[in-house]
């Protein structure tokens, strides 16, 4: 459970997924959460299962990707609760939205894993710093260490909001904001669910919920799940180029096989 300092949560993604999960291990810990996403019929749903498990919850329609959404969702949730504490960046894309074509989807992709943080590190940052401090949770994933074919623009929205969470951690720290990076690998989401190839430790999303929460306690730099698939993604991060191109490419090919069929 987070420190007792940590009541309020403003939580993105949080219809659905990873989001979800976490608002019902905050729920259970009898915490306030602002849940912001655009799905506001999901949203009443998370809040009305926060509320059963004990916490309070305020359900914003937020458009991540919209500076001015996503300021007024905070105010919301600050005028609602008194304050804010800890803020999730959680919402992300695995691929163009369905209906998207060509750079527009590729652009969805990438304004809603990491131009949406920056927005979101814009709205916060100045209340926080006013405040005396919080903490700022960043989710990334395990795609970040290379360019995995296939998923070209996940990985490298992943790996720049990775890179700029590293950064923003050492400048934010004299100002008592703590800024942690979550790199999940597979876990049984509605993002993951298209996905025809094997998803190696493919985990349940209650399992990252608690882990984030620990993280969130310990006031940590970095959570990382499922553990075997982070030992897997070093390795592949320190094999040598050539080898990571055969591999990289003969692992397309069999994606490509697999969704033609």
């Amino acid at each position: 459970m987070p420190t007792a300092n940590d009541r309020t949560f403003y939580l993105t993604g949080a219809s659905s997924g990873i989001g979800k999960a976490l608002a019902l291990e905050l729920g259970s810990s009898g915490l306030n959460v602002i849940l912001a996403a655009r799905r506001m019929e999901l949203l009443e749903d998370v809040a009305r299962q926060v509320e059963e498990r004990g916490g309070l919850a305020l359900p914003v329609r937020t458009d991540v990707t919209d500076y001015e959404s996503m300021r007024r969702s905070v105010e919301a949730g600050i005028e609602r609760f008194g304050g804010l504490d800890v803020v999730v960046f959680n919402a992300g894309l695995g691929r163009p939205p369905e209906g998207s074509e060509g750079v527009e989807g590729k652009l969805a992709v990438v304004r809603t894993n990491f131009i949406a943080v920056l927005y979101g590190f814009d709205v916060v940052v100045p209340l926080f710093r006013s405040g005396g401090g919080g903490v700022i949770v960043g989710v990334s994933s395990l795609a970040d260490v290379r360019g995995f074919a296939g998923s070209a623009v996940y990985s490298a929205s992943k790996a720049a909001l990775t890179l700029y969470l590293e950064a923003r951690r050492a400048e934010l720290e004299p100002d008592g904001i703590h800024v942690m990076t979550v790199r999940p690998g597979f876990f049984r989401t509605p993002m993951t669910e298209p996905n025809k190839f094997h998803m190696p430790f493919l985990s349940e999303p209650d399992k990252l919920a608690r882990a984030i929460l620990r993280g969130i306690r310990l006031r940590r730099r970095m959570v990382v799940s499922p553990m075997p698939m982070w030992l897997l993604t070093g390795m592949l991060r320190r094999l040598p180029g050539w080898l990571f191109d055969r591999l990289n490419a003969s692992s397309y090919r069999k994606i490509r096989k697999d969704h033609a069929q």
